[in-house]
C-alpha cells in the first residue's frame, strides 16, 4: 500500500538568544514568523516559570537585533562584574552575603539537618558552630566566583559576536521539513480510499463494518488504538473473503 503524503513539520528557526531551534509561528497581524514560548521551566504545581528573552522575537535566520541587544547588555554586565572582582581580590569588599547552615535540632543529626539562612557579613566574621567558615575563605570563593563567571560572559560575547558578524538572511531555513506518515494514517488513507469502499460493498462486508463500528462505540479504550485495530481487522477480512472468492 502506498499512499502520497505531504505532510510537513512545523517551521522551525534558531532562537536569537540560546540559539536552539524553536517551532516558528506565524502571529495575528505579523508578517513575519515568530518563536514560540520556550526556555521555561514546569515546577509542578500546574504553571511554567520563566521564558527564554528570544521567545515571540523573530528567528535568527529573518534577523539579529535581539542578539544585538543581548550583546550589549552582556558588555555592561561583564564591565560591572570585572569591577567587583578587582574590588575583591583587592580586599575592598565590605560586606558579603552568604548563605549558612543553621545548626540542628538537639539530637538530630548534621547530615539530616539541611536548613540554612542568608545573612550579610563583615570582615573578621567567623562562623560561630564552624570557625573553619570564616571571612577569609568566604571571600576566596566570592573571589573564583566572581572569575568564573568573567569567564563565562568573555565566552557568550564572544560568541555573540562571531554570530552577529556572520549573519546572512536566510528565511529558506525555517521551512518545515517532510513527515513520514504515521501507519494509522496510511491505514486510513487505504479504508477510505475508492477501491477499498468498492470492495467492501462488492465482497458484502458493509454489515461487518457496521459490528465493528458498533463494538468499538461500546468499548473503554482509546479512539485512537481502535480505529487502528479497526483498520488492520477490515484488511484481515477482505483478504480473507478474496482468498474464498478465489
Amino acid at each position: 500500500m502506498t499512499t502520497n503524503n505531504t505532510k510537513t513539520s512545523s517551521p522551525k528557526g534558531t532562537c536569537q538568544v540560546c540559539f536552539n531551534r524553536q517551532v516558528a509561528k506565524a502571529t495575528r497581524g505579523a508578517k513575519e514568523p515568530r518563536l514560540v514560548l520556550h526556555g521555561y521551566q514546569r515546577p509542578g504545581w500546574g504553571f511554567i516559570q520563566g521564558e527564554c528573552p528570544g521567545t515571540r522575537e523573530l528567528p535568527f535566520e529573518l534577523s539579529c537585533e535581539v542578539t544585538k541587544r543581548i550583546r550589549g547588555q552582556v558588555e555592561e554586565s561583564l564591565v560591572a562584574t570585572r569591577k567587583r572582582l578587582a574590588a575583591a581580590e583587592a580586599g575592598e569588599v565590605k560586606g558579603l552575603t552568604i548563605r549558612i547552615e543553621t545548626a540542628p535540632p538537639a539530637g538530630v543529626p548534621r547530615w539530616r539537618h539541611k536548613e540554612t539562612i542568608e545573612l550579610t557579613v563583615l570582615p573578621g566574621w567567623v562562623n560561630p558552630s564552624r570557625p573553619s567558615d570564616n571571612w577569609y575563605g568566604r571571600l576566596a570563593r566570592r573571589v573564583d566566583e566572581l572569575a568564573s563567571l568573567v569567564r563565562h560572559q568573555e565566552s557568550f560575547l564572544a560568541e555573540l559576536t562571531k554570530r552577529i558578524d556572520g549573519w546572512r538572511l536566510a528565511p529558506e531555513k525555517i521551512k518545515g521539513k517532510p513527515v513520514a506518515p504515521r501507519e494509522i494514517d496510511q491505514l486510513s488513507a487505504w479504508y477510505h480510499g475508492e477501491e477499498t469502499q468498492a470492495q467492501i460493498d462488492e465482497l458484502g462486508l458493509r454489515g461487518t463494518v457496521n459490528k465493528l463500528v458498533m463494538i468499538g462505540r461500546g468499548m473503554t479504550t482509546s479512539r485512537g488504538n481502535y480505529t487502528k485495530r479497526f483498520y488492520q481487522a477490515m484488511k484481515v477480512r477482505i483478504r480473507k473473503a478474496q482468498e474464498a472468492r478465489a
